[in-house]
């Protein structure tokens, strides 16, 4: 070999073998090995320990498989992670559930080859059956109690989104609730002008059929437990106006708080006619207020009577009078309540009668405010003695021989729905009633 070749030959680098990837063995391998490995192990040492060794103990590899699987986090975890798995395939198995429909397949040959191959009679058997089975579970009776839920309370509220916001759906989930429920029954039950709403008069009977029991529904739960266990669920909510709250109800509520000292009590204050919608729409229990005629549909119990009066300021030129008739009323301004008001309504009455009309300065809610006014020196009223103490300062005429004593008095709905608490009150007040003379 020449030089030149000499050289080359300690110029080039030896030889390498091309790198293999390395083969990781997969984990339940290289489980199984440490687990073969542990109990040979174990059982290597059982042996050299002899037989005489003090503390020796026979293992067998079952026992020494045992005790290298014992506290091995990574298998428990597998395990818990397949038991997932069989349960969440579980739970998918119990919630599929295909829906075969037969019906034409338009556009496919096949199918419709497929179809058409079938008996005529035994396919209209079974597309019967089908369609009978999804309308048993589509029928609009099965969600009844949903519909008559959202026109209660659309009626309740006047008002399709207060009635959402109330059962705590979307306003679209009532809308359709209640159109399900016009269809169905094949009536308008709300007349719709814009956002407000207002019932029809098949409306009206709906609502009034459909109410008490909805709401009894709604109730049950509390009912039970208060005639099972004869303890109020709830406390005692009454309605009444301002004349009503501060004259007529303390002494009856005196005597309820000392019989029944763990019912709370809640008094709201009110015009007449928004303590009526209350108590119809279930949100409170009783009513006390003066009741010139019972509204339909509720129940009047008759607690006290109020004899009517003329008044007028200390220096106005009526006081100091015992009687006085209308044409001398009538020459001075009055202040009266809203012309729609019943005792406003009736004066006018009265007045054209005797061939007088009144002369009104200033209408206004409420007998304290009239009678407020009055001192003033605004004008002259007619209102119920009750509302008169010593502290105020006015002059008072009677005027019973030409108005009707104002009847004050409980009112509560003709349903089975009475909380218990209302029903201590009612009682109270039968009791207070029955022992006066």
């Amino acid at each position: 070999m020449d030089s030149g070749s000499r050289q080359c030959a300690r110029a080039a680098p030896p030889l390498r073998a091309a790198r293999q990837p390395r083969l990781e063995p997969p984990a339940s391998c290289r489980v199984a090995v440490v687990i073969v490995v542990a109990a040979l192990s174990c059982r290597a040492l059982a042996d050299t320990a002899g037989d005489d060794a003090p503390g020796r103990l026979d293992l067998t590899l079952k026992d020494s498989v045992v005790l290298a699987l014992k506290n091995n986090r990574r298998l428990l975890n597998a395990q818990l992670g397949r038991e997932v798995e069989r349960f969440s395939l579980r739970v998918a198995e119990n919630t599929f559930r295909p829906r075969v429909t037969i019906g034409p397949y338009i556009g496919d040959p096949a199918a419709e080859a497929a179809v058409a191959s079938l008996d005529q009679e035994q396919h209209s058997q079974a597309s019967s059956q089908l369609m009978a089975g999804d309308e048993k579970r589509h029928h609009p009776r099965r969600d009844r109690l949903k519909q008559l839920r959202a026109f209660c309370h659309a009626a309740r509220f006047q008002s399709i989104s207060r009635a959402a916001g109330r059962l705590f759906v979307s306003q679209s989930v009532v809308s359709q609730q209640v159109r399900t429920l016009e269809e169905d029954l094949a009536v308008a039950l709300f007349e719709r002008s814009g956002p407000r709403i207002a019932l029809t008069p098949a409306g009206t009977l709906l609502d009034r059929l459909a109410s008490p029991l909805v709401e009894g529904l709604d109730r049950l739960p509390d009912t039970f437990i208060e005639r099972h266990h004869g303890i109020p669920s709830r406390g005692l909510t009454v309605a009444a106006g301002q004349t009503t709250a501060a004259m007529v109800l303390p002494e009856y509520l005196e005597e309820f708080q000392r019989r029944h000292p763990e019912v709370p009590i809640n008094v709201r204050i009110t015009t007449g006619r928004q303590r009526i919608r209350w108590l119809r729409a279930y949100e409170v229990d009783v009513v006390v207020a003066a009741v010139d005629l019972p509204p339909p549909n509720l129940e009047f119990r008759p607690i006290s009577s109020s004899a009517m009066v003329f008044i007028t300021p200390e220096d106005h030129p009526l006081a100091g009078r015992e009687t006085v008739d209308l044409a001398e009323i009538a020459a001075y301004p009055a202040v009266t309540h809203p012309a729609s008001h019943y005792v406003s309504e009736l004066a006018d009455v009265i007045m054209h009668r005797s061939g007088q009309a009144a002369n009104t300065i200033l209408e206004v809610e409420g007998w304290n405010v009239i009678k407020n006014y009055v001192e003033s020196g605004v004008g002259v009223s007619a209102i119920p003695d009750i509302c008169i103490t010593e502290r105020d300062r006015v002059w008072s005429i009677p005027a019973s021989r030409y108005f009707p004593s104002r009847i004050y008095g409980v009112l509560t709905r003709r349903d089975n729905l009475l909380p218990l608490a209302a029903q201590w009150f009612i009682r109270l007040i039968d009791e207070r009633c029955a022992g006066a003379p």
